[in-house]
This record gives structure tokens, C-alpha cells and sequence, in this order.
């Protein structure tokens, strides 16, 4: 991972838990499309956000978390996905996962996002922010 990419997981992971949820919902829907939810701050029962595709029900949580994350909000999450029939899931971290957590995860449609992955996801946002601020500026233009 370049320098640059490890100063804004840094960033990204010194974000406030709200804060951090919107911020990946932001790149959400520039990347994935559809609607998304937030859910409050507190009593979210390991579901921090709701995102509706054509497909169908996808429910995420967020992490920020430095270290190794455990199997535990993936088993809460995948619970929730399976009272609320939802098709899939993410679970996001700044940091990465522990072994235990990528084997639980296999087969559940359940995406793994640790904290390389989301400055990807950040980074392609703002490129297509950046394209589309560059369309419409030339649209003026010309």
C-alpha cells in the first residue's frame, strides 16, 4: 500500500462512528448505486445501515477498529440479514480481519471490507465525483 493510501485509511479510521458510517454510504452510492439508511447512533442491534439495490435488501455494519476484527459482528450481522430476509451484507472496518472472521463469512453473501479496500472504494468515489464535476464543466463550456 503506497503512503498515501495508508495516511487516509488513517484518516478515514480516526472518523467519529457516525461520521464514518455516512462517509462510506457516500461512496455507496457513488460506486454501487441504490438507496441507503443510516441508522441512529445507538440501539442499532448490529445493523449500522440499510442499502436497497434492484436486487433487493443488502444490511451493513461499520467498524473502526485498528486491529483484527473478530467473527462477532459478522454472526450479529448475518442474524439480522436472516430476520429481515435481506439478500446480502457488508461489514466494514478500518483495520482488517481476523482469519476466524473470513472463514465465518464464507458462503453468508456477506462482503468483507476491511480498511484498504474502503480508501479504494473512498478513491474511486472521488474520481467519479471528479468526472462528473469535469462533464458538467465542459458541458458549460461548450
Amino acid at each position: 500500500m503506497t503512503e498515501n493510501k495508508r495516511d487516509i485509511q488513517k484518516s478515514i479510521s480516526s472518523k467519529s462512528h457516525y461520521n464514518l458510517k455516512t462517509s462510506v454510504l457516500r461512496s455507496w452510492k457513488r460506486n454501487i448505486g441504490g438507496t441507503t439508511w443510516v441508522s441512529p447512533a445507538i440501539g442499532d442491534f448490529g445493523v449500522d445501515f440499510e442499502h436497497r439495490r434492484d436486487d433487493g435488501l443488502y444490511l451493513g455494519q461499520v467498524k473502526c477498529y485498528e486491529g483484527d476484527l473478530s467473527y462477532d459482528p459478522i454472526a450479529r450481522l448475518h442474524s439480522n440479514m436472516v430476520k429481515s430476509g435481506a439478500n446480502g451484507g457488508y461489514v466494514v472496518t478500518t483495520g482488517s480481519f481476523a482469519e476466524n472472521a473470513r472463514k465465518f463469512a464464507e458462503g453468508l453473501n456477506i462482503e468483507l471490507i476491511d480498511g484498504v479496500k474502503l480508501v479504494e472504494y473512498w478513491l474511486d468515489g472521488l474520481k467519479q465525483s471528479e468526472n462528473i464535476f469535469n462533464n458538467f464543466f465542459l458541458f458549460l463550456i461548450f
